[in-house]
């Protein structure tokens, strides 16, 4: 058998918190297993049925991945293994943390007072 993927794919087995978009109903989120990555996709492992067609959004950390359901297929007892093809990538970048810059003068100094300054001191 030859391979006909145009990308090499990469193993992993990461966790994942998987967002089912629904469009009547309130988004769901599921808990699932990245078993490999690819340029333009990746393979998950979770447990309910995906259609083919539904959008999906990823979580792993900082980074959101929205992918299409290509295909899923039953592995096992409870155990779904889909095919996504990446739509979108984002990373999500925490704020900066404000700093506040205190300028000390190089040298101690003391001001003149208008008096002084009047006298010619």
């Amino acid at each position: 058998m030859t391979n006909r993927r145009s990308e090499p794919r990469f193993q992993t087995n990461g966790t994942a918190e998987v967002h089912l978009h629904r469009r009547l109903r309130r988004s769901e989120s599921k808990p699932a297993t990245i078993c490999d990555v690819s340029k333009s996709g990746l393979r998950i492992r979770l447990g309910s049925q995906m259609h083919e067609g539904s959008e999906i959004t990823i979580h792993v950390g900082e980074v959101s991945v929205t992918a299409e359901v290509r295909r899923c297929c039953l592995i096992g007892r409870d155990l779904f293994e889909v095919g996504l093809r990446i739509i979108d990538l984002q990373v999500q970048s925490k704020p900066m943390q404000s700093r506040v810059w205190q300028v000390k003068p190089a040298f101690p100094y003391k001001a003149a007072t208008s008096s002084e300054a009047f006298e010619g001191r």
